[in-house]
């Protein structure tokens, strides 16, 4: 009887180790195969992917052509037509001053992006039509672009702005500040005035408040 226990003990334990030696085959053929599978995404060529380019035709092959033959202008204009922005931008980057401002003008323009519209101002120095053209409901925004960027030209803007803002957002307060930061008191001085007397009662109690809040 006791010999007999060992062996009911072993017997069963047998369908467990099967078990387990079946689960360890398991994960040894799912390790191969992921295996084999990486090894044929090494292999596979890129192309197939789509990772790269046919240069060898269509319009691939003018701009090709024209590189060659060192038309970078022809190359950049090729690379518009056919949407490669970032190819034309890289070439007109060795083509000098002329082609990079044109290939950065035609970029923007392509774009039809307002954000990048006022990138573009800035990188031009436009400032007069960054103020013309800008978006009055984000006047503040203009306002902080103009301030960091238009040196100089500062107040002279501040002016433009505020008096967009005053004829045709009819945004006195705006303009008012505008008008501050253009450091044209007697504008300012004039507006507050005049839109002030109802409620200070004279012209006099109107500006004297006005100089407490600017105080």
């Amino acid at each position: 009887a006791e010999a007999a226990a060992p062996a009911e003990e072993a017997q069963a334990q047998a369908p467990a180790a099967a078990e387990e030696a079946a689960a360890a085959e398991g994960a040894a053929e799912a390790a191969a195969a992921a295996a084999a599978a990486a090894e044929m995404m090494v292999m596979q060529p890129a192309d197939a992917a789509g990772a790269f380019t046919d240069w060898n035709a269509g319009s691939e092959l003018l701009i090709k052509q024209s590189l060659l033959v060192g038309n970078l202008t022809a190359a950049v204009e090729c690379c518009f037509k056919s949407g490669k922005m970032a190819e034309a931008l890289l070439l007109a980057s060795g083509g000098g001053t002329t082609l990079w401002t044109r290939a950065r003008d035609e970029y923007l323009r392509l774009q039809g992006d307002a954000f990048l519209s006022t990138v573009g101002n800035i990188m031009t120095n436009d400032f007069e039509k960054l103020v013309a053209t800008s978006n009055l409901g984000s006047w503040m925004e203009t306002l902080a672009i103009i301030a960091t960027y238009s040196g100089d030209q500062y107040p002279v803007l501040c002016e433009h702005l505020a008096e967009r803002l005053e004829k045709e957002k009819f945004d006195i307060r705006s303009a008012v500040m505008c008008y501050i930061c253009a450091k044209n008191f007697p504008k300012t001085v004039s507006i507050w005035a005049n839109t002030h007397v109802a409620s200070a009662g004279s012209k006099k109690l109107a500006l004297q408040d006005l100089v407490e809040k600017m105080a």
